[in-house]
């Protein structure tokens, strides 16, 4: 089944931080192998919060399939541009 997280609000510790996606991505209980949909609507926010996002993202065992769905601005596209290919 595809799992599907959000990152719908800034990037930083006023809005989507690293702990915060990390818990969210923890409580799906997503097993090795699963697909995980990562849909992103941001205008941006903190640059060095995105490159940890992106980072955890891409250590992440699973396939992650991006969508730009809306918005994607200033540091949140630190975390677009990691992926080849995303569907906008």
């Amino acid at each position: 089944m595809n799992k599907r997280i959000y990152i719908n609000n800034d990037i930083g510790w006023w809005g989507i931080s690293l702990n915060s996606l990390k818990e969210d991505i923890a409580k799906m209980q997503i097993k090795e192998g699963e697909e995980l949909t990562l849909i992103i609507n941001s205008c941006g926010g903190d640059i060095f919060e995105a490159i940890s996002i992106r980072d955890y993202l891409k250590s992440l065992p699973n396939e992650i399939d991006l969508v730009v769905s809306g918005l994607s601005a200033s540091a949140s596209n630190i975390i677009v541009f990691g992926f080849e290919s995303p569907k906008i």
